[in-house]
């Protein structure tokens, strides 16, 4: 869709698409400018290999400075990243989604990456990677296809005034990935009442950006990555830009590592203050982390159905569920 306004497509079957070990264009759906256009209750599933850089093979692709676009109630699977947003698009909702094994390669590779964009809504999307083994990340059930290739499963980079809330986010065994991050120049972010589990070596980062807030969040990691930094929640100033002040409020976190040790929360340097209000530093009064054997937060989340139990796919569909081989929900009627 090419400077459209107000299209919608809705309960399609798009998928496999393009050719694989190429950079020739495979995208299943590219909006490039226009507004107000929509992408519902539909089966997304490029299942094709880029054979490098970027973005010829997204699942579904916004850029040329589109703005108001919104997508729900989809299943989106096995694409380069499977929902990429960038060039100065803005007032982007991606909604109740199913998002499964992106494919990359780096740097590529996530669930949902945004860049260059700005007034993002990321909300009540079930985002899951995980391998036909199991012998590293999450293990696939049964009828997947492909490995996932995840490197972050969401990504907001060099964008601004953006919100991940509601969302569970599991699986991802990258060494330098995480479940949920804001990346280099990531301003006014907001991270509210997520859940993580089992995202490998990082539930949630904070490398960069002004005044981010991660609040309420649940994280439970119970598979480290070898020789990565293994923490289920980071703030740490890894870019050039200004980073902070940080709040961190509500959370409540652990990450076992290999040796069986817990590390809950580190910080780095670099994005203070890092506060629970803005002038409470003790960041332990506020939220509940585990150090070294402490299993305060272990305890509590294990035994939480909310982390434990994945919603059911696609999590909010639009108007029917989505027609594909991995839908489960059953609030709303199957499209036909």
């Amino acid at each position: 869709m090419v400077n459209s306004t107000n299209v919608t497509i809705e309960n399609s079957n798009i998928g496999p698409c393009g050719t694989s070990n190429s950079t020739a264009q495979s995208n299943g759906i590219h909006i490039s400018g226009g507004s107000g256009n929509n992408v519902y209750d539909s089966y997304i599933h490029v299942e094709r290999l880029a054979s490098g850089c970027c973005d010829t093979h997204d699942g579904v692709l916004v850029d040329g400075a589109s703005s108001g676009d919104t997508i729900q109630g989809n299943v989106i699977a096995y694409a380069e990243t499977n929902v990429r947003g960038q060039d100065n698009s803005s007032a982007l909702t991606v909604r109740g989604n199913y998002l499964v094994n992106p494919l990359g390669p780096y740097p590529r590779g996530q669930n949902l990456q945004v860049d260059t964009t700005s007034n993002i809504t990321v909300k009540n999307n079930f985002a899951y990677s995980c391998t036909l083994s199991g012998i590293s990340g999450v293990r696939c059930p049964p009828g997947y296809l492909f490995d996932e290739n995840q490197e972050d499963s969401i990504n907001f980079y060099q964008s601004t005034t953006f919100v991940a809330i509601g969302n569970y986010i599991e699986g991802g065994h990258s060494p330098s990935g995480c479940g949920l991050i804001a990346d280099d120049i990531a301003n006014g972010g907001q991270f509210v009442n997520n859940v993580l589990y089992n995202t490998g070596q990082c539930g949630i980062g904070i490398s960069d950006g002004t005044d981010p807030q991660v609040t309420g969040n649940k994280i439970l990691n119970l598979n480290p990555v070898a020789g990565a930094g293994d923490t289920a929640l980071y703030v740490w100033k890894q870019y050039g830009s200004a980073c902070g002040p940080t709040l961190l409020s509500g959370n409540t976190a652990t990450e076992i590592q290999s040796g069986g040790t817990a590390s809950g929360y580190w910080n780095g340097g670099g994005c203070d203050p890092v506060t629970c209000d803005g002038g409470n530093t003790s960041i332990d009064s506020c939220n509940l982390f585990d150090y070294g054997s402490g299993k305060a937060a272990y305890n509590k989340l294990i035994a939480d159905p909310a982390v434990t139990t994945p919603p059911l796919i696609p999590p909010e569909p639009k108007n029917c569920v989505a027609k594909s081989p991995y839908s489960t929900q059953i609030s709303s009627p199957p499209c036909t």
